[in-house]
C-alpha cells in the first residue's frame, strides 16, 4: 500500500487553493461607453452581473499539478510491502498501548527483548533501562528465516537506539509509539565488575575488562573494574558482576553470590539448551553465542579471538553493554525524537533498509515527481507567454 516517509509534506497540498482563489478573482475588463449625460439613468434598475466563474481551465489545471506533483515529491511517497511473513517486534515500554489484535495481523508477535519471545507466553518486565533496539534488531536478523520482514514497535527517542546503527540483510518497518513514563526499578543493573581468571585466560580478562570500561565509558560514568587471578579464597560478598573465566573452582562460591543477587557472567558452556534458557547473543549463522538463566550468563566457548572474533571489534563494548546496562541511563537519556531515516538500519546491499520497501525505488519515484513538476511549470510558462503575445 503506498504511504510516505514524510508525510508533513502532504501539507503542501493546500496550496493549490492559491491559483484556484486566483482564477475565480481574475480580471475583469470592461467596455467604455462615452454618455452626453447620466441624468436619465436615475431610478433605473442595476445591470444584471453574471455570477464569476473559473476562466483559462487549462492554466488552472497545469498550475495546480505544478503544486501537486511538488508537494508529493517532498513526501517521497513508496510503497510499503504489504504481502509475506513479517515478525512484528514491541518493545516492553509500549505494549501495553498497541492493539495486539492489531499487530497479530501483520505477523507473529514477538517481546523485543533477549531471546525475543512470544508476548503471549511472556509478559513485558519493567526495567529502568530502555529496551536497546540496535542490539535485538541484530538478534532478529540473525534469528529470522530469509523473506521474513521485521516490524519494530517501540519508542523513536534518542535513548533507545544506542552505539552503531546496525547493518541488516531483512527488511524492517520502524513504527515509532510514544512511551509510558518512567517504569520502577526492580533489579539491579551496573555497578562494579570483578573478573576472576584461570592460568592462560590473562588476554580473555583484558578483552572482557575493556569492553566494561567502554561501556561505563560511553554512558558517563564511573565503574570499578578489577581483573584478579582466580583463587580458592574468594570473599563472602561479591560486586554486583562477577566473571569467572576459565576456573572451574570455588563454585559453592559462585552459588553464594547468585543467590545474593550477583549477575555471574562464565565461559566453556558446553551444555544443551534447555526450555529456561534464553539466547543473548547470537553468531553471524544465528548460532546462539551467550545463553542465560536468571542472572547466569553463560558463553560458549571463550572471551578470546579464537573462538569469538568480536572481540577484536568495537560492537563487543556494546554486546557487554547490553548486559551491564547501568540502570541511570533512563534518567540521563534525553527523550529527544529523532527522524524516520536516522532510526532505519542500514541494509547489508550498502543501502538503507527503510520501512519495508526499496530506498532506490522511492529516490527514483521522488525525483520522477520532481521532473514532472519542472516540465508542468515550463508548460505554464509557455501557456501564459502565448497568452500575452495573443
Amino acid at each position: 500500500m503506498p504511504t510516505f516517509a514524510e508525510p508533513l509534506w502532504l501539507l503542501g497540498l493546500a496550496a493549490i487553493a492559491v491559483p484556484i482563489a486566483i482564477h475565480l478573482r481574475g480580471k475583469r475588463v470592461g467596455r467604455v461607453v462615452r454618455v452626453g449625460s447620466v441624468r436619465w439613468l436615475a431610478g433605473v434598475p442595476a445591470a444584471w452581473a453574471p455570477a464569476r466563474r473559473v476562466r483559462r481551465i487549462p492554466l488552472l489545471l497545469l498550475r495546480c499539478a505544478v503544486l501537486v506533483a511538488l508537494s508529493l515529491a517532498l513526501a517521497r511517497p513508496y510503497l510499503r510491502a504489504s504481502g509475506g511473513e513479517a515478525w512484528v517486534l514491541v518493545a516492553p515500554e509500549v505494549a501495553s498501548q498497541v492493539s495486539l489484535d492489531s499487530l497479530r495481523q501483520l505477523g507473529t508477535v514477538r517481546l523485543l527483548a533477549r531471546g525475543l519471545p512470544s508476548i503471549d507466553r511472556v509478559p513485558p518486565d519493567s526495567t529502568t533501562q530502555p529496551t536497546d533496539v540496535w542490539s535485538l534488531l541484530r538478534e532478529a536478523d540473525a534469528a529470522a528465516p530469509a523473506g521474513v520482514r521485521l516490524v519494530v514497535v517501540a519508542p523513536g527517542t534518542v535513548a533507545y537506539l544506542r552505539g552503531v546503527r546496525p547493518e541488516l540483510s531483512h527488511a524492517v518497518e520502524y513504527v515509532a509509539v510514544p512511551a509510558d513514563s518512567v517504569r520502577p526499578a526492580d533489579r539491579r543493573t551496573g555497578g562494579p565488575v570483578t573478573i576472576y581468571f584461570a592460568p592462560g585466560y590473562e588476554d580473555d580478562a583484558r578483552y572482557l575488562s575493556l569492553a566494561f570500561r567502554a561501556a561505563a565509558m560511553t554512558r558517563g560514568v564511573t565503574e570499578a573494574v578489577s581483573v584478579l587471578p582466580a583463587t580458592d579464597s574468594l570473599p563472602d560478598v561479591a560486586t554486583p558482576w562477577v566473571a569467572w573465566l576459565g576456573g572451574s573452582g570455588a563454585p559453592d562460591a559462585l552459588q553464594r553470590w547468585l543467590e545474593q543477587g550477583t549477575s555471574i557472567l562464565t565461559d566453556g558452556d558446553t551444555s544443551a539448551t534447555s526450555d529456561g534458557d534464553r539466547v543473548v547473543w547470537r553468531g553471524p549463522a544465528g548460532e546462539p553465542l551467550l545463553l542465560a538463566r536468571g542472572l547466569h550468563y553463560r558463553l560458549r566457548g571463550r572471551f578470546h579471538p579464537s573462538t569469538l572474533p568480536a572481540v577484536l571489534t568495537p560492537d563487543f563494548a556494546e554486546w557487554v553493554d547490553t548486559l551491564w546496562a547501568p540502570g541511570a541511563i533512563r534518567a540521563v537519556a534525553p527523550a529527544l525524537p529523532i527522524s524516520a531515516r536516522q532510526r532505519t538500519p542500514r541494509s547489508s546491499r550498502g543501502t538503507v533498509a527503510t520501512a519495508g520497501h526499496d530506498p532506490e525505488a522511492g529516490r527514483r519515484t521522488a525525483l520522477a515527481l520532481l521532473l514532472l513538476a519542472t516540465f508542468l511549470w515550463v508548460a505554464e510558462r509557455a501557456l501564459v507567454s502565448r497568452e500575452r503575445s495573443a
